[in-house]
């Protein structure tokens, strides 16, 4: 007699807990179909913008 081919199950649990208190129950789902696709977070700038250009940086600071 053949075995059938063996078939991963994907299982998903969630819970939460902490120091004042805990879930009433597990909850049971099926997460095959809700994946969700986020934008990537745009780059930090490489340098923090400034309002004043380099002279006036200099007059400024000269007076």
């Amino acid at each position: 007699m053949e075995r059938k081919e063996i078939k991963g199950i994907a299982f998903y649990i969630t819970a939460w807990i902490n120091w004042w208190g805990k879930s009433e129950k597990l909850e049971f789902y099926n997460n095959e179909e809700d994946t969700i696709e986020y934008p990537p977070m745009p780059l930090k700038p490489r340098c923090r913008p400034t309002t004043e250009s380099q002279e006036e940086y200099k007059a400024r600071v000269e007076e």
